[in-house]
């Protein structure tokens, strides 16, 4: 959402084993990380990567937009990735941002992505946080952070996709207490067709 204004992204279907994603999705009510860590192998097999199969472009326009415009507030100090999954933006926030960090519920999606996709960026910090818990994921001893300091930008690509909304307005509540109070964040969201 833009200035109130949806923006639409179009990307080609991800998924190339229809099966096995049922039964796996069977577990996400029960275990949302264990589903997700179910995927760590074949990530890229089974969901759609929004931000680079993004066939308008829109998402990564939308990032440098507004790291543009906070690197010219002298604001992009601090980015983060709520739900990071493998990594897959951080690397776009990375060259942009001083400091990147990201949270995923699926502690081998944060495995994979700490020693394969990002390996080699030494401004970013992932790791394992529960956004439906209380706890703010910056102000974990995880967080690389000081207390004070919050995030400007922020991504939260399909993770507002629990089956359970009490959980998905945890999620909400605990990003919003995240973010610094004039923020950028994108939120990308599956569509009812998918």
């Amino acid at each position: 959402v833009e200035g109130g204004q949806f923006s639409n992204v179009i990307v080609e279907d991800g998924h190339k084993s229809h099966d096995s994603l049922q039964v796996r999705r069977k577990d996400m009510d029960k275990n949302m990380g264990g589903y997700f860590s179910s995927y760590a192998n074949d990530y890229q097999d089974e969901f759609v990567e929004s931000c680079d199969d993004d066939k308008t472009g829109s998402i990564l326009k939308f990032i440098e937009k507004y790291s543009a415009i906070l690197k010219s507030k002298d604001q992009a100090n601090f980015a983060y990735d709520f739900g990071c999954g493998p990594g897959l933006y951080i690397k776009h926030f990375a060259q942009r941002f001083k400091k990147v960090e990201g949270c995923d519920i699926a502690d081998d999606l944060i495995e994979k992505a700490t020693n394969v996709f990002c390996s080699q960026l030494d401004n970013v910090n992932l790791f394992v946080h529960d956004l439906t818990g209380d706890e703010i994921p910056t102000k974990t001893e995880s967080s690389f952070s000081t207390m004070e300091e919050k995030p400007t930008f922020a991504v939260c690509a399909n993770v507002l996709i629990a089956p359970d909304l009490d959980a998905r307005e945890k999620i909400l509540k605990t990003i919003h207490r995240t973010l610094a109070e004039s923020a950028y964040i994108i939120f990308v969201l599956p569509s009812i067709e998918s």
